[in-house]
């Protein structure tokens, strides 16, 4: 009896220790971090989005500027020619100027209005396709948690190891540049 003893309370502590180390494997969640303006700003998709929304932006603005000159070209026409003018056609400039500039002043509020709805819209689409990468990412790499840091004091601080940044990005901008090819393949735009 006293070699069964002798033989059970190191077996039985192995035994615990095992269970212990199982339980600690199985029960403790993966966690990792992102830093998470380096992937936004990182990220191939963003970098694309900027450029479309600064294109439409000076698009915009372009044209702006030409209503803009336009209206100078009409007030100084208006200005050289007013004591060559009758009250009716001087009436009728000053009436034509006033819809123009009113005109202009819309227009700069409605374009104001579309760059900020296109900035939220761009702005959304990336994080979405951010986000969708994130939850594929962290499924098939068994992430129980993925916290974001960004100075808003999400995460005060992350050991290196669970930072995995580098590698979220790395997959995002390589499932971008597969995306990209298919949309050149079938000859659309982005």
């Amino acid at each position: 009896m006293k070699t069964l003893t002798k033989y059970t309370s190191p077996i039985l502590s192995l035994l615990i220790v095992l269970i212990g180390v199982i339980c600690v494997y199985f029960i403790t969640p993966k966690i990792g971090y992102v830093r998470s303006n380096d992937l936004v700003y990182g990220y191939e998709g963003m970098k694309v989005a900027q450029v479309r929304f600064e294109d439409r932006a000076k698009k915009l603005q372009e044209n702006l500027d030409t209503l803009k000159v336009n209206f100078e070209k009409e007030r100084l026409t208006f200005k050289n020619s007013y004591n060559s003018l009758s009250a009716a056609q001087k009436a009728e400039k000053v009436k034509l100027l006033e819809n123009m500039e009113e005109n202009i002043e819309i227009y700069s509020e409605n374009i104001a209005k579309q760059i900020q709805e296109d900035d939220v819209k761009l702005t959304k689409e990336v994080l979405n396709q951010i986000n969708g990468f994130i939850e594929e990412y962290a499924s098939s790499h068994h992430f129980d948690l993925v916290l974001g840091s960004g100075g808003d004091g999400t995460v005060l601080f992350g050991a290196k190891k669970y930072d995995i940044t580098d590698d979220l990005l790395k997959g995002l901008n390589k499932n971008h540049t597969i995306s990209k090819s298919k949309v050149n393949e079938n000859n659309l735009t982005e």
